[in-house]
C-alpha cells in the first residue's frame, strides 16, 4: 500500500530526500538547484510514498512524472528515479 505525500523529491546518491512546505515556499525551487548540483527527480509538488522492509520508499506519481514547475518557464521534463529508500 502507498499513499501520496505533498512534497517534492530528490535523489541525492542512494537516498531520497523529502522537500516539505506551504505552497509558494520554494520546493520546486530547491528541487532545482539540487538537481543542477546531481540530485535526481523523483516527484515535483507530489511523492508516492510507500513501506517496504522496514523502510519508506518513495516514487514518482504517475501522472506528473518526469516533470518539474520551473518558475516562469512552466512544466519541463527531467529523469527521474523510482523506489529510492527516504
Amino acid at each position: 500500500m502507498s499513499l501520496l505525500h505533498s512534497a517534492s523529491c530528490v535523489a541525492i546518491g542512494t537516498r531520497a530526500v523529502l522537500i516539505e512546505g506551504a505552497p509558494g515556499t520554494g520546493k520546486s525551487s530547491l528541487a532545482l538547484a539540487l538537481i543542477d548540483r546531481g540530485a535526481i527527480l523523483i516527484g515535483d509538488d507530489g511523492v508516492r510514498l510507500a513501506a517496504r522492509q522496514g523502510q519508506v520508499h518513495a516514487s514518482p506519481p504517475p501522472n506528473i512524472a518526469g516533470l518539474l514547475e520551473v518558475r516562469n518557464l512552466g512544466l519541463l521534463p527531467f529523469p527521474t528515479r523510482a523506489d529510492v529508500p527516504v
